[in-house]
């Protein structure tokens, strides 16, 4: 009997330690980019344990093959989330699709903020990090600028 009640204190713990829905299994959210004229929309993109490594620039994603390359490090589940939301992205003449991990951690940014040069997406930093996390998080940040 006590064992029964140590392994359910244990999961009750670990279903505490969430609010009921996990970044994981987020959608793609769009944040706040200010009106600089540069950026015409961001998404990020994240999922528990999806894989991936943050990287310094932000990667052309021109078109479907592209779009292929660029997830192929990225767990099956992220890979294709990551491919929905840049499929549902419109990308108008004189604009052009970028993606970019952004963040592996215990936390989702709260939005990104895009540098010109070098091209590259930098996640806000989180008001509250936790210092623990069972899986980490990959964030990828998938942004439209115009071109030029």
């Amino acid at each position: 009997m006590t064992r029964l009640l140590g392994v359910l204190t244990a999961v009750l713990l670990l279903a505490a330690c969430g609010n009921g829905s996990s970044p994981g299994d987020a959608p793609a959210t769009r944040t706040a980019q200010p009106d600089t004229g540069f950026v015409a929309s961001e998404r990020l993109v994240s999922q528990t344990a999806g894989g991936g490594a943050v990287a310094d620039r932000a990667t052309p994603l021109p078109d479907a093959a592209a779009v292929a390359a660029f997830t192929r490090d990225f767990e099956a589940a992220l890979a294709a989330k990551v491919r929905a939301a840049a499929g549902a992205i419109s990308v108008a003449s004189g604009q052009q699709l970028l993606g970019q991990v952004v963040s592996v951690g215990c936390d989702v940014p709260p939005g990104v903020t895009v540098e010109r040069d070098p091209l590259a997406v930098r996640a806000d930093p989180v008001a509250s990090p936790k210092k623990e996390c069972f899986a980490p998080v990959t964030t990828v940040a998938l942004v439209v600028v115009t071109a030029g």
